[in-house]
């Protein structure tokens, strides 16, 4: 699949956060991503999520079963992404 130039700013937005990004700036480009389409990457529910491996270090997942939102942590553990997170 090729993205289109939208969808490459907002992957290149998604590429360029880091720990310092604020979890609403996360929801806000995750939000673009979805509604530009393409680059969402949804699971049935948490349980499915890719193995714990480093591969997956920051990356967002989304639980289609619920919708929250999930980020793997350098602990090599899912941590769903609420107000209260701070992996």
């Amino acid at each position: 699949m090729t993205l289109t130039s939208q969808q490459q700013i907002i992957q290149n937005k998604i590429n360029a956060l880091d720990s310092a990004s604020s979890t609403s700036t996360m929801l806000n480009l995750l939000t673009l991503a979805v509604n530009e389409g393409g680059i969402r990457w949804g699971y049935d529910s948490n349980g499915v999520f890719p193995t714990e491996e480093s591969d997956f270090i920051g990356m967002i997942a989304l639980d289609d079963n619920d919708s929250d939102l999930w980020i793997h942590g350098q602990d090599l553990q899912w941590h769903k992404i609420d107000s209260a997170a701070s992996v």
